[in-house]
């Protein structure tokens, strides 16, 4: 997995020059680019977002404002933390946590019939708490 983000606006991005005048490939991208809306335009709060669960690497990004997750889908001590302040990444840390729950066997890929009720229950909470995909 390669993760290449910037805090900068989008027009004025190295990274993004530097990948356009580069042959660089891959199976599987994902790009987003940040509306700030929670949190200091800084590295730690660009996305996506990734993080270790059972041995592999989980990414996220999300468009939308989740302005009260914080106070209405705490994160459990003993859980994923986020880094940076923003909503999309508490909303990450919460779903990596419900994931864990599902996902019993480290390297294991529990069957996708486990992890997409997980998933479509979380999204459901989510659209509770503001626009969000």
């Amino acid at each position: 997995m390669r993760l290449i983000k910037g805090a900068e606006p989008v027009g004025e991005s190295d990274w993004l020059r530097f990948i356009t005048q580069h042959d660089i490939r891959s199976s599987i991208v994902m790009s987003h680019i940040r509306k700030a809306t929670m949190g200091e335009r800084v590295c730690r709060n660009a996305q996506p977002f990734a993080r270790e669960l059972a041995g592999r690497m989980h990414t996220f990004a999300h468009n939308g404002w989740l302005p009260e997750i914080r106070e209405r889908l705490p994160l459990r001590p003993d859980g994923f933390t986020p880094i940076g302040e923003t909503d999309s990444e508490h909303a990450f840390c919460e779903l990596l946590q419900r994931l864990r729950d599902v996902w019993q066997q480290p390297g294991v890929v529990p069957p996708l019939a486990l992890r997409l009720p997980a998933i479509s229950a979380f999204a459901a909470e989510l659209r509770r708490l503001g626009p969000a995909n």
